[in-house]
């Protein structure tokens, strides 16, 4: 069941985040010719990763993704400014919120999807720092959870 998700997380990373096969390998901690072999039965299931990503492309999701991308980033700086005890920059904490705020426009709402994810994988390995054995129990209910989200924000 682990794999299932590790398979569903290659495939959003490679298609929406455009993260190249090696980089996704690293991520994972999958071998790079497991991945190569996903994505080639994929595709023989009639899911191809390299035209999904370039209709991804095409998609105001992407751009907003992009901003996504940029306000993490953003607000990992001025989570270490706050763990610090730095003051923060008001600019840089409005210009946090516009990034986030021009992104949902772009997506009306499909911006889930993606902190779905973010959430789980976080959780999958806090989990399993914390409790293994608890996390064998429900990496079942995680996979249908995974599924089940996937209908609900992502459009094909």
């Amino acid at each position: 069941m682990a794999r299932k998700l590790e398979r569903n997380d290659a495939y959003m990373f490679y298609v929406q985040d455009m993260k190249e096969i090696p980089e996704i390998s690293e991520l994972l901690k999958v071998p790079e010719k497991t991945l190569y072999r996903w994505k080639q039965e994929d595709v023989h299931a009639g899911k191809d990763w390299d035209k999904d990503r370039e209709a991804f492309r095409a998609t105001p999701t992407a751009n907003a993704n992009k901003m996504l991308q940029t306000s993490v980033a953003r607000l990992g700086k001025l989570l270490d400014e706050i763990q610090a005890g730095n003051k923060l920059d008001a600019q840089e904490v409005y210009a946090l919120k516009a990034l986030y705020e021009m992104a949902e426009r772009l997506t009306k709402g499909q911006h889930m999807y993606p902190y779905i994810l973010a959430f789980t994988k976080e959780f999958t390995e806090f989990m399993d720092a914390e409790d293994p054995e608890l996390l064998q129990q429900i990496i079942p209910h995680l996979s249908r959870f995974g599924e089940e989200m996937n209908k609900k924000y992502r459009k094909r």
